[in-house]
């Protein structure tokens, strides 16, 4: 977890950008970054757990600020999950 935050730290411009391909809404960019990060199916309340975080703090915009706080995260968080590890 801690090699992940580093790295989600450091590219977080990288993860941004990248990100404007699932920009369209939270379910969108979950989607997004789990194909990137080729993570096993999540059950619904981790599912859940991601779409919430991309919510928190306000409507959901896909505004380039929003993808530069909320992508570097979301990355961390899935890389971070049970789902992810076991693959």
């Amino acid at each position: 977890m801690n090699f992940a935050s580093q790295i989600a730290s450091n590219q977080r411009f990288n993860l941004a950008a990248a990100a404007v391909e699932g920009k369209d809404s939270p379910e969108n960019l979950v989607e997004y970054f789990l194909g990137r990060l080729s993570a096993a199916p999540f059950a619904t309340g981790p599912m859940d757990g991601l779409h919430a975080y991309l919510r928190a703090g306000g409507t959901w915009t896909g505004s380039t600020a929003q993808l530069r706080t909320k992508a570097p995260g979301l990355s961390r968080l899935i890389v971070g999950s049970a789902e992810y590890q076991f693959v």
